[in-house]
């Protein structure tokens, strides 16, 4: 729960690690990993390759904890093939990636491209075509 805690610290706000105890230095490094991996998965979700997406937060020294992104760089990474599709609200579902922004029949941005499905999208999505409307079809990434 600390790590979970401290996982949007930026790297340069940790202090000279010497001085702490190993549980801190567990934390701290555990909350160092998470900052990255969160923000590599955005960026991946996104479209970003691994390297893309290390060398934007490489780019932000004070943020990121160097060490932690040179040893990602070196993951396997399986890459899953996605395709667009064009839907509609009703063959939405789980896992998916919106790729266009979902917007009200009214104009209203409801989910923005990149995000990734979760029943919470589902429902937002589900309850407004039910009563405003959703502009459809929308386009879509889905593993194939």
């Amino acid at each position: 729960s600390q790590m979970i805690g401290s996982q949007q610290k930026h790297f340069k706000e940790y202090k000279d690690e010497s001085s702490i105890n190993k549980d801190q230095k567990t934390i701290s490094i555990g909350a160092q990993i998470l900052k990255v991996a969160l923000d590599l998965d955005i960026l991946m979700v996104r479209g970003k390759s691994l390297h893309v997406a290390v060398s934007r937060l490489g780019k932000k020294p004070d943020e990121y904890n160097p060490i932690v992104l040179k040893a990602v760089e070196n993951i396997p990474i399986h890459k899953f093939d996605r395709v667009a599709k064009m839907i509609e609200v009703k063959n939405l579902r789980n896992s998916m990636i919106i790729d266009e922004d979902v917007k009200a029949k009214s104009g209203v941005l409801l989910v923005s491209k990149g995000q990734l499905v979760t029943n919470t999208v589902l429902e937002l999505l589900r309850s407004f075509s039910q009563g405003i409307g959703v502009t459809e079809p929308f386009r879509v990434l889905v593993l194939q």
